[in-house]
């Protein structure tokens, strides 16, 4: 097992900390209640509940003020720094709860895309919520294109757009049927 490594969560220093196998923790605190007495807080390793999408969270609070963050992101903040304009947190295996830092990294929208069907995890095609299409068609489309029907026609025998078509025949859309 890697040896984990704890770094103060910038912007809570002193407060948070993340852990580079991705856990958080709250350090000891010393609170001063409404009657003055001052109490100590013990730190711990927090609950992170996951999302739908499975990504794990969690509450953080200081200066009176509670707000809700993502894991990954702030392994990543602690760890390499700020996200870059026009990136985001990716994870390179696909699994939202494995937010170790070996796991994670900033990237575009692309390269996450690219990672999800190397992964597995990216559904296409007829298996997409919502398909209108399947694979048999798609290849259909395209021969009949090819063969000089006209695009619109195709789209009307299958009941889709003009454009829906034109993207399916130049492998814009289904790019992953031959």
């Amino acid at each position: 097992m890697n040896s984990e490594e704890w770094k103060d969560i910038p912007g809570y220093e002193g407060r948070y900390q993340a852990s580079s196998l991705g856990r958080i923790r709250s350090l000891d605190c010393i609170v001063i209640r409404s009657d003055g007495r001052k109490h100590t807080v013990k730190g711990r390793i927090m609950k992170m509940p996951p999302l739908q999408s499975g990504h794990l969270h969690l509450n953080l609070r200081t200066n009176g003020i509670t707000k809700s963050a993502l894991v990954h992101v702030l392994v990543l903040t602690t760890f390499v720094g700020s996200c870059p304009p026009g990136m985001e947190c990716c994870h390179e295996n696909d699994i939202p709860s494995d937010n170790s830092l070996g796991n994670l990294s900033w990237g575009t929208r692309k390269k996450n895309m690219e990672d999800r069907r190397r992964n597995g995890k990216l559904v296409v095609g007829e298996n997409a919520t919502g398909a209108r299409l399947t694979s048999i068609m798609v290849r259909e489309i395209r021969e009949r294109v090819s063969g000089g029907e006209t695009q619109t026609a195709v789209g009307i025998d299958f009941g889709i757009s003009n454009s829906q078509i034109c993207l399916i025949v130049n492998r814009k859309a289904w790019v992953h049927v031959y």
